[in-house]
């Protein structure tokens, strides 16, 4: 996760590309779930990507590891070389753990709908407003920061998550 004061798809360069991933669960329509990757793609691109693909996995429930299967993270790091692009976004919200393996298995950035809305906040909070704007989007962002780190250092201790 980037730093608080730098933005994952900055706005003086060029556009990063990306490719979108859904996950398509029992009880969720093929319309609401297509509705919500044409969503996911317009975030991206107001938070200056260019999106050069998207996918959608269906399954009984997410993966604990990496939230899609694992031929599914294959064919992504294939795709990879093939349309050049530097990071996946999920459509949905990837617990830390989730978050940190697929990056490590596919060796690249993997933001959710989250991290990419507090992203397109924060650009547009940077730009000259009172001070007062800005505060929400610090606060927010801050809080994200630090539950991601909670529970790292929770599934990262060896003592099961009590306090070393």
């Amino acid at each position: 996760m980037p730093g608080l004061d730098e933005f994952v798809f900055a706005p003086d360069q060029e556009p990063e590309r990306v490719y979108l991933m859904g996950l398509g669960l029992p009880g969720v329509s093929g319309a609401k779930l297509e509705e919500q990757m044409a969503e996911l793609a317009e975030l991206a691109v107001t938070a200056g990507a260019e999106v050069v693909g998207s996918d959608v996995q269906h399954l009984e429930r997410p993966n604990p590891t990496t939230i899609f299967g694992k031929g599914k993270v294959d064919e992504l790091k294939g795709l990879k070389g093939d349309l050049d692009f530097t990071t996946v976004i999920t459509n949905d919200e990837l617990a830390p753990r989730q978050q940190r393996n697929l990056e490590d298995a596919m060796n690249m950035k993997v933001l959710d709908r989250t991290e990419l809305i507090l992203d397109i906040f924060a650009s547009a909070s940077s730009k000259p407003r009172s001070p007062s704007s800005r505060n929400p989007v610090a606060c927010t962002a801050r809080r994200d920061a630090a539950r991601r780190y909670r529970c790292w250092r929770w599934s990262a201790t060896p003592t099961r998550g009590r306090a070393p």
